[in-house]
């Protein structure tokens, strides 16, 4: 077991210069002491020169100072050399067995500390109670719980199951396996219990969903006078926060103030973190500006709670803040920065902070990587975002999912679908969020076939059953027309949400079923379901379309007193298409000035499109100037109003109206449209050539349109609007 002395390196505060003759006059003591300067130090050169010195002095059957060097060795990572003592030790008793067990499960070797355990019973040796919590993290860490027990069972027969550290890895393992029930039984045989006991089953309690349990443990925990740490506190703040129970988290906050937790940085972190996810911004700013000390992750919390409650400003204000006052953010810091760019769709802020994370290497993290995708995406720029997906290496699941998402968002449903299809060819699954984008894609594109295949696809991992999921697929059947696939769908989600409710209304809203859509609002009622501002955006539409003038009022005049629910623009715009629609074109210019809130161009195109249909020139003409200030860029406001002349016989007007337009320089956006043959979809704009077989198609749209005026067919142009 010998070890050749070597010249000492000076170390900054360990100098010693000792010879054989010097060492002989050391006692164990002295090695023992210089064992664990060195240990806490790291140096492990010297380490090895004073095991050399051990052996030269004949210290090496000291059973004290061979476990010491074990467990040195072991603690700076040398398993190998603690190895090498553990076997050449002629008589190991259960000290120096424990100190190489805790050796392996300090560095991650589970698998060789529990054999090294069942040699030791093997051998005859006894563990006692700092033989097991080491043993029990290693059956935890590998997910070896059927060993546990086996390990649970030597526990009882040496009768160390009340004993405070064995009960409480007991706690531990069988909490985070998830059985619960043992957890406890554990936990109720300890004689004595600390506040790591308590941690245990909290964080058991917690992780496994048993808030009120969780709870149940605190008030236990003040009864058994135990004093919470700052472990208590996290616990209970990851509890709040997947509740967003606010008076939990101020419970704690306050529990932490009675116990001084409320000055350590990590606590404090925490805190912003949770009251940002309850919404309650105000107070994560008190606690932010009043620490003492900040690190990147006070920043960060803050920042990211910002975005999360739609403060994109702020958390574009303070990411700067943060800079002029020397903090260097980290990629989390960049990636909520570029988070609140792209919601701002400030570009250009964007590419600053996109150059920031080129110079301080952030540009190969993957979640930089995904929000530099959404920030261009957001912003329109498709050619820039695909340019960052080009460099990314290692390109995960979430890569993918920005990228497909970034295309669909932007129209280019064709691509977002090729991408998908290479996107499992590399063999990596789609998640919801993906399929969804894709699917409205699909939607957009009025693309019935790809639609089905993500059906499909869900079917097969069996999780068409997801409301979320399911409900993206139900739109698509809605939008591409097959209404009835769409009800089968709603009827197998039910009970649903109200997002799934909304889309089959507004599917049958969008295709003519008026009556159906407020049968389905009423059964929506009686499901004990309480309608959005959506819902009510379906209902009104529905009766316009319907002509039903009343209901429509009955409704509009319920959404606030019954379910409180203040009128927005687009419910507004119903109101004012359901008057425009029944020709009552005064009752819905009143309407429009008595608003509460101020008009938009949606509001009064509604009217102006009901001036067009029911040939009211003079309403039309007061209309059509209100929308000439509001967007005077607008090619179809013009239109309209020259159309309306038109009707009335005023060519004069109407010639004078077709000057401005062509005075300013308005053109009318061309026209786009689509249809899917043998699952491929074609794409064609007005006056577009580009398609391979544009002439023969030309060629026969000039058949159609001959045969349509020979018989006697003529167009009418009707102002379609959005609402």
């Amino acid at each position: 077991m010998g070890f050749a002395l070597q010249a000492i390196p000076q170390p900054r505060a360990f100098k010693p210069k000792l010879t054989p003759h010097d060492s002989a006059r050391l006692s164990t003591s002295n090695f023992s002491d210089l064992l664990e300067y060195c240990t806490r130090r790291g140096f492990i050169s010297e380490i090895k020169q004073i095991h050399g010195l051990l052996f030269v002095c004949g210290f090496t059957h000291s059973t004290v100072l061979t476990s010491k060097l074990v467990r040195t060795y072991s603690i700076c990572g040398s398993l190998e050399y603690a190895q090498q003592v553990f076997d050449e030790i002629p008589q190991r008793d259960v000290v120096v067995w424990n100190s190489m067990i805790r050796g392996y499960v300090s560095n991650g070797s589970y698998l060789e500390a529990l054999k090294l355990f069942h040699r030791m019973l093997v051998e005859g040796v006894n563990p006692d109670s700092f033989v097991f919590p080491g043993i029990l993290k290693a059956c935890t860490s590998i997910l070896a719980v059927g060993l546990g027990l086996i390990v649970h069972g030597y526990v009882i027969k040496c009768g160390l199951e009340i004993n405070i550290f064995v009960g409480t890895s007991l706690v531990d393992m069988y909490a985070k396996s998830g059985n619960i029930e043992l957890a406890q039984r554990a936990f109720d045989a300890m004689s004595e219990r600390g506040v790591a006991s308590y941690n245990a089953l909290f964080a058991g309690y917690i992780q496994n969903g048993h808030l009120d349990k969780a709870l149940g443990l605190f008030r236990q925990m003040q009864v058994d006078r135990i004093q919470p740490n700052s472990v208590t506190v996290l616990h209970f703040l990851s509890a709040a926060a997947s509740v967003s129970e606010l008076c939990l988290v101020k419970e704690v906050h306050g529990l932490m103030i009675r116990n001084e937790l409320d000055v350590e940085v990590m606590n404090l972190n925490s805190l912003i973190n949770v009251y940002s996810k309850c919404g309650c911004l105000e107070l994560a700013c008190r606690i932010f500006y009043k620490m003492v000390q900040r690190n990147v992750v006070s920043w960060n919390a803050l920042i990211g709670g910002y975005n999360q409650n739609g403060y994109a400003s702020d958390a574009l204000l303070l990411f700067m803040q943060m800079q002029r006052e020397g903090m260097k953010p980290d990629s989390i810091t960049v990636t909520s920065g570029l988070a609140a760019c792209a919601n701002l769709e400030e570009l250009c802020k964007g590419k600053e902070i996109h150059a920031f994370s080129i110079r301080n290497g952030f540009w190969q993290d993957p979640f930089v990587d995904v929000a530099l995708i959404d920030l261009y995406a957001k912003c329109k720029c498709i050619e820039e975002a695909q340019s960052v997906f080009d460099t990314v290496a290692d390109r995960d699941i979430l890569a993918w999912g920005a990228i497909i998402v970034a295309y669909a968002q932007n129209g280019y449903a064709d691509v977002a679908l090729d991408l998908l299809r290479e996107l499992q060819r590399q063999k990596l699954k789609p998640n919801s969020v993906i399929l969804a984008s894709v699917l409205a894609a699909c939607a957009h594109m009025a693309s019935l076939g790809p639609g089905k295949e993500i059906h499909g696809f869900l079917l097969r991992r069996g999780i068409d059953s997801d409301v979320f999921a399911g409900t993206s697929v139900l739109d698509m059947y809605c939008k591409c027309g097959d209404i009835g696939s769409a009800r089968y769908l709603f009827e197998s989600l039910q009970p649903g949400n109200i997002v799934t409710w909304t889309s089959m209304m507004g599917g049958y809203g969008m295709h003519g079923y008026g009556e159906e859509v407020l049968t389905l609002f009423e059964r929506l009622k009686t499901a004990g379901l309480a309608p959005d501002h959506v819902t009510f955006v379906s209902v009104l539409s529905a009766c316009s379309h319907q002509g039903m003038v009343k209901e429509g009022w009955r409704y509009f005049n319920e959404m606030y007193p019954v379910y409180g629910i203040v009128p927005r623009l687009e419910h507004y715009t119903c109101m004012v298409d359901l008057m425009g629609r029944a020709g009552l074109l005064n009752e819905a210019y009143k309407f429009i000035k008595e608003m509460l809130i101020e008009p938009d161009r949606r509001i009064w195109g509604a009217l102006l499109g009901a001036c067009k249909m029911h040939s009211n020139l003079e309403l039309g003409k007061i209309v059509a100037a209100r929308l000439f200030e509001l967007e005077p860029q607008n090619f179809g406001n013009y239109l309209l109003l020259s159309d309306i002349y038109d009707s009335a016989g005023r060519w004069a007007e109407a010639e004078g109206i077709e000057a401005v337009i062509k005075g300013k320089g308005l053109k009318k956006s061309p026209g786009c449209s689509w249809i899917e043959v043998n699952r491929q979809v074609h794409v064609f704009s007005a006056g577009d050539i580009s398609h391979p077989d544009s002439e023969a198609i030309y060629n026969t749209l000039e058949k159609v349109t001959i045969q349509l005026r020979n018989a006697g067919y003529v167009p009418t142009v009707l102002s379609v609007e959005d609402v």
